[in-house]
């Protein structure tokens, strides 16, 4: 089952994606950013997540490709909100 879902940022929201790709790498993960675009690998003790984002001015919308069953979108979402600083 793909997840997807947007997230709206104060500001530009290349800056909090920039956060993100930080945040994802320095675990371990791999994170690309293509203009407006990119696509990032998450590394879980349960196993990798696999999506994509499309950025479009204030707004990310972000496909998540592949995850482990048991993890369920919500829990993907705000883990990614903490990642882009935008914690609930």
């Amino acid at each position: 089952m793909a997840c997807n879902f947007k997230i709206q940022f104060p500001g530009l929201a290349v800056e909090h994606i920039e956060t993100a790709r930080a945040a994802v790498v320095k675990h371990g993960g791999y994170f690309e950013l293509n203009g407006q675009g990119g696509a990032f690998e998450i590394h879980t003790p349960i196993g990798n997540i696999d999506g994509s984002f499309i950025i479009k001015g204030n707004e990310v919308t972000f496909n998540i490709d592949k995850k482990p069953f048991i993890l369920t979108c919500h829990r993907i979402e705000k883990e990614i909100r903490k990642y882009v600083g935008m914690e609930d």
